[in-house]
């Protein structure tokens, strides 16, 4: 009897003590309590958030999905920092993004793209920008160009080369020599699997090998990168010859230029 008392009382104990103690919280339940800490600070006084406070609140934002909700306190901080950090501007371009700002984002990208320490995220940030200029904004253009001056950097990414594809297809269709044998130079170097080369690339590769061969002047700038392209082309031994001519023979026509055709 005494121990069934004993035991009863003991019961009594952990409950009380259960009962008096604070419920611990979830991992989820203090992000949003932190959430709602920072953007209640924000909706106060965004001005005078610290770099690390609105860092905090993005990535909280993301997390919890509620990037909305962060919008105004990111544009009021931009609006009061004109330089800011690489990965602060990667994160204001994502919630931008997020909430379908699709301008702003790709505003926000190529601003952090420009930075020269962007960081081992670049690669996909820029995959992000072709996604939003192409897809949604429908600048297939600016995209191109903005791939062109500055993709060769940004291609360590899978997500970011899966645009190579899209690149040499409008290469070929602006007539862009230079920059289609360029990056089908680069493409090739990667040495994928030669099927896949073969199905996405060799028809390209074929075509620009067939328009070079009538050598005419907007054809000479693409000279330097078939020298690269040409000896990485494999089991093609036909490709590779045919390759070799054509740059002896565009070479000659780049050192003859501008004499006279006698």
């Amino acid at each position: 009897m005494n121990l069934v008392k004993t035991a009863l009382c003991a019961v009594a104990l952990v409950l009380c003590a259960a009962a008096v103690a604070p419920a611990q919280q979830t991992p989820e339940e203090s992000q949003k309590k932190a959430f709602e800490t920072l953007l209640y600070k924000a909706q106060r006084d965004a001005s005078n958030l610290s770099e690390a406070d609105i860092v905090q609140l993005m990535t909280l934002g993301r997390d919890l999905r509620r990037p909305h909700a962060a919008v105004l306190a990111i544009k009021t901080y931009l609006s009061n920092h004109f330089s800011v950090p690489p990965e602060l501007m990667r994160l204001a371009a994502e919630n931008a993004e997020l909430v379908g700002d699709f301008r702003t984002a790709v505003a926000r990208y190529k601003q952090y793209l420009k930075a020269p320490d962007a960081g081992d995220k670049a690669s996909d940030a820029a995959a992000s920008l072709y996604r939003i200029l192409i897809d949604y904004l429908g600048a297939g253009a600016d995209a191109f160009q903005f791939m062109d001056e500055n993709g060769d950097k940004f291609r360590g990414s899978i997500a970011a080369r899966k645009f190579d594809p899209w690149f040499v297809s409008m290469a070929r269709e602006m007539r862009a020599y230079e920059s289609m044998a360029r990056r089908l130079s680069l493409v090739i170097d990667g040495q994928m699997p030669l099927e896949q080369e073969r199905l996405y690339y060799w028809d390209h590769l074929d075509w620009l090998m067939a328009e070079v061969s009538q050598a005419r002047q907007e054809h000479l700038a693409a000279l330097p990168y078939l020298k690269q392209l040409v000896p990485r082309i494999r089991q093609s031994q036909k490709r590779v010859l045919r390759g070799n001519f054509l740059i002896a023979y565009l070479t000659w026509k780049a050192a003859s230029s501008g004499k006279d055709q006698a």
